[in-house]
């Protein structure tokens, strides 16, 4: 069963399942961006999962 939140949820990415970390953030030209630097009204590629499933959504923060 998928826990991967729909790109269509653009609630922040601080509603991760149980068990779920914050594994990068991109910007959308692929360059990895640490989350200290992330700003407002921009959109990123967060991927986030754990042991057994990785997921990637485009949230516009």
């Amino acid at each position: 069963v998928s826990q991967c939140i729909s790109s269509s949820n653009q609630s922040a990415i601080t509603g991760l399942p149980e068990g779920f970390t914050l594994q990068n953030i991109t910007d959308l030209n692929g360059n990895n961006v640490s989350s200290s630097d992330v700003s407002g009204g921009t959109t990123y590629n967060f991927c986030y999962g754990n042991s057994s499933e990785s997921c990637c959504v485009n949230i516009t923060t």
